[in-house]
């Protein structure tokens, strides 16, 4: 089973790039920066391996930096870290080939708290799922790729 780490960084404004290089290099991460085309904004890409305990410290440091991040492991203790700023942090557990977990007794307590609604349900199951967090940060993504110089 091969293992996947990736961190998306988003949106960086030029004088706050170097704040996120030097998080990244006290958790010994190296990284790609890449300017986003006719824009002043910048981006980061790293495939770097850390472990789960120094993933939860990086993605609180990212998350007090501010801009939009996805930090992504794909293994046996998977998780996904996701961040964009009008929506907070969140973490979902993802199954060895990268599908989100939900255990059944927090998909017993979304049961009970969507009162019966099947509508209010489906809501509760995409928040804790994580999915308003991927589709924000892949309509970012997708905006920094359509801008062309």
């Amino acid at each position: 089973m091969n293992q996947v780490n990736e961190l998306w960084i988003g949106e960086i404004p030029a004088h706050r790039l170097a704040s996120f290089e030097a998080l990244l290099a006290r958790f010994g991460m190296h990284a790609a920066v890449k300017l986003a085309p006719n824009a002043s904004l910048f981006s980061i890409c790293s495939e770097s391996v850390i472990d789960q305990t120094a993933r939860a410290s990086l993605a609180s440091g990212l998350a007090e930096l501010g801009a939009p991040f996805e930090l992504l492991y794909i293994g046996p203790t998977g998780e996904r870290y996701a961040f964009v700023p009008h929506l907070g942090l969140h973490r979902a557990e993802l199954n060895e080939i990268g599908e989100e977990l939900l255990s059944y007794s927090r998909f017993e307590s979304l049961i009970e708290r969507s009162n019966g609604s099947n509508r209010e349900l489906r809501r509760l199951v995409d928040i804790a799922l994580g999915k308003p967090w991927v589709e924000a940060i892949d309509l970012i993504r997708s905006k920094a790729e359509r801008r062309v110089a």
